[in-house]
């Protein structure tokens, strides 16, 4: 019997950068800090694991489906932070809850997510993040969609498309149309992976083509 070899490739969805491919992500991140610094965003680190009851308070259940869990060796259940948002606001809210309002910060961290790999789309992942916090003004937003289009362009990406959305306001299009939590957290696994015929199919197999606009 021979013995078994384990195999010496990354575990699937995970990358190694050559340094090729490790010198375009550092000029991603270049750019990225230069904005920071334009615009006034401070730099923050936070946690790569955290608490899994924090995590699941604040994301999404299409997210809460797709994470890296487990027990660490004191049994805490713990997490991978599946996206920086959570983990940015606990800290705005404890560390930095003195800050005069607004306030602007901004992160450079890794993710991880167990999605199905594919083109672009790995289950870990490098994410530039500008959070605006204690602003009820619509240039707010405005004002990340800038700094998001100006890097695009300073990183002269020839195709950009930028995804818009609040869950909560999709959630209650839903309600509206009687669609229940389970199938509500599928569809929007569906939307977040850019699933589009696949919504396009379930609305369609739940007499809700209406939703398609």
């Amino acid at each position: 019997m021979k013995d078994h070899v384990p195999s010496i490739q990354p575990l699937r969805g995970f990358r190694e950068l050559t340094p090729e491919e490790f010198g375009r992500k550092a000029l991603v991140i270049s750019k990225a800090m230069e904005f920071f610094r334009l615009y006034g965003y401070e730099e923050v680190e936070t946690p790569t694991l955290e608490p899994l009851k924090l995590i699941e308070l604040k994301v999404g259940e299409e997210i809460r489906h797709r994470m890296f869990r487990f027990k660490d060796l004191s049994g805490r259940e713990v997490v991978l932070r599946p996206e920086g948002t959570v983990s940015i606001a606990r800290l705005m809210a404890t560390r930095l809850k003195a800050t005069p309002l607004p306030a602007r910060l901004s992160y450079i961290g890794n993710m991880f997510r167990y999605d199905e790999p594919q083109r672009g789309r790995f289950r870990e992942h490098t994410q530039i993040g500008f959070e605006l916090f204690g602003s009820e003004s619509m240039l707010a937003d405005l004002e990340i969609l800038e700094i998001s289009v100006r890097l695009l362009r300073d990183l002269e990406f020839k195709e950009y498309r930028f995804k818009i959305g609040h869950e909560g306001i999709l959630r209650r299009i839903m309600d509206d149309f009687d669609l229940v939590a389970d199938k509500q957290d599928a569809l929007l696994g569906m939307i977040d992976r850019n699933e589009h015929d696949s919504v396009r199919s379930e609305l369609k197999q739940q007499g809700q083509a209406e939703l398609l606009g």
